[in-house]
């Protein structure tokens, strides 16, 4: 390894390799434990986050600054047309955390919440273009009494089932339901295919075509708050960071 006289000492052709793999090993070794430090702490690492679709347009750019400003942790996106199947991911650990009103998950303990904002959009029946009410500025939701309803399978948005029927219930009639499906891009298919009307939000408007037409339903506000959502058992040392950095930017939105 080492070549010895009177006056110097210096390294043999093995010495000096030997001395440059273990350079490069010490220097392997710094960067595994910081990146191991750093992943302890949530500084790098992977993160999934669950939208539901009128969300969509709304989290992605605050999911964007959050990368910015943490560029060694990786985000994936799920984007679901309902919100079902996202409370579901989240607890088989396919997600991290969701984006989803708190009256979906409010009887869910396994569920932990941080509400983000709160906002209040008219509600709207969903109909034909050719209906004869599409024109109407608003409608009393009673002169759609006899409609045929088409409305969200309780086994995909149990909220979205029963607030639809008590809608209609609290203005004195039983919505005649003559189709289920699970997520909200079907019902303006099926109302677009003239198989029933639907009641959404209004903000789900977005989402509408020329085959369909959203009228505000008369005196009926849709209220609802959004919450960071995750299951109470998640692991992730991203996590909390992510939870701490909306705390920080304060989202208020009007939407």
């Amino acid at each position: 390894m080492f070549i010895r006289n009177n006056r110097s000492v210096r390294l043999t052709p093995a010495g000096a390799a030997f001395l440059e793999g273990a350079v490069e090993i010490v220097k392997t070794m710094e960067t595994t434990i910081e990146k191991a430090r750093l992943a302890n702490s949530g500084l790098i690492g992977k993160l999934t986050v669950g939208l539901a679709s009128p969300d969509e347009k709304i989290f992605p750019p605050i999911i964007q600054s959050f990368r910015k400003e943490h560029p060694q942790i990786e985000i994936s996106l799920l984007n679901h047309y309902n919100i079902g199947p996202l409370a579901e991911a989240l607890r088989d650990k396919q997600l991290d955390v969701a984006f989803l009103i708190t009256t979906v998950t409010q009887d869910q303990p396994d569920l932990l919440r941080k509400p983000i904002y709160s906002n209040s959009v008219p509600l709207s029946a969903v109909l034909p273009a050719e209906h004869p009410l599409a024109s109407l500025p608003e409608i009393d939701l009673r002169d759609l009494a006899e409609e045929h309803y088409v409305i969200l399978d309780p086994e995909a948005n149990k909220h979205g089932y029963d607030y639809s029927r008590k809608v209609c219930q609290d203005h004195g009639f039983t919505p005649e339901i003559t189709c289920q499906t699970h997520n909200w891009d079907s019902l303006i298919h099926l109302v677009a295919s003239g198989i029933g009307i639907t009641l959404l939000p209004g903000n789900f408007d977005t989402y509408a075509n020329d085959r369909v037409v959203f009228v505000n339903v008369k005196n009926k506000m849709y209220d609802f708050t959004t919450a960071a959502t995750w299951k109470k058992e998640n692991r992730n040392p991203c996590l909390p960071l992510f939870l701490t950095y909306l705390d920080q930017i304060k989202m208020t939105w009007a939407i």
